[in-house]
């Protein structure tokens, strides 16, 4: 993965992203859960909306 980690967040996607991304169908609206850190990206989609437990680390990603 091409983009380096800011946080190292127990529960990370960031090992798996690639493969993760590679399963992700064509698609117009993508929501996201569980972001935690945010630790992969993707192309962006029309509309994306992505929540966690801790919104504070969300946050940090709304730049």
């Amino acid at each position: 993965m091409g983009i380096p980690r800011i946080l190292h967040y127990p529960g990370s996607k960031w090992s798996m992203a690639d493969w993760i991304v590679s399963h992700f169908p064509e698609h117009q609206t993508y929501l996201e859960p569980f972001f935690g850190s945010g630790a992969f990206s993707k192309q962006r989609s029309q509309l994306e909306t992505v929540n966690d437990i801790d919104g504070g680390v969300v946050n940090l990603s709304c730049y």
